[in-house]
C-alpha cells in the first residue's frame, strides 16, 4: 500500500526518470489501476505519452503469466498525443502494431 502511494504521489518524477521502468512497475504491481495512473498525468501531455509509450514497449516483454490487458481508449490516446507530438512516428508505429481499433 506505502509503494503504491509513493508511486501514486511521485508518478511524474519518476516517469521523467526513466519511463520504461515506470511502465514496467505499473503493469507488474499496479496493472488494475493503470487507467488511473495514466490520468494522473494527462495535464502533462508529454509525460502521459511516455509512459504510455512504455507500457506498450514493456507490455510484449512480460511472461505469459504476466498477460495485461490494456483497454483501447489508453491505445487511442497514445496514438493521440504521438499525432501530436511525434507524427512521424505514426506510421512506422501502426504499420508494426496490430493492437488498435481501426474505427
Amino acid at each position: 500500500r506505502r509503494v503504491a502511494d509513493f508511486v501514486r504521489r511521485e508518478l511524474k518524477a519518476l516517469i521523467g526518470i526513466d519511463a520504461k521502468a515506470t511502465a514496467k512497475l505499473l503493469l507488474m504491481d499496479m496493472r488494475g489501476d493503470l487507467r488511473a495512473l495514466v490520468a494522473l498525468v494527462e495535464e502533462t501531455p508529454e509525460l502521459q505519452y511516455q509512459l504510455l509509450g512504455g507500457v506498450f514497449a514493456v507490455k510484449p516483454t512480460l511472461d505469459d503469466s504476466e498477460t495485461v490487458e490494456i483497454q483501447p481508449d489508453l491505445h487511442e490516446c497514445y496514438l493521440s498525443h504521438m499525432c501530436r507530438l511525434h507524427p512521424q512516428a505514426v506510421h512506422p508505429y501502426l504499420s508494426q502494431t496490430a493492437d488498435y481499433r481501426i474505427d
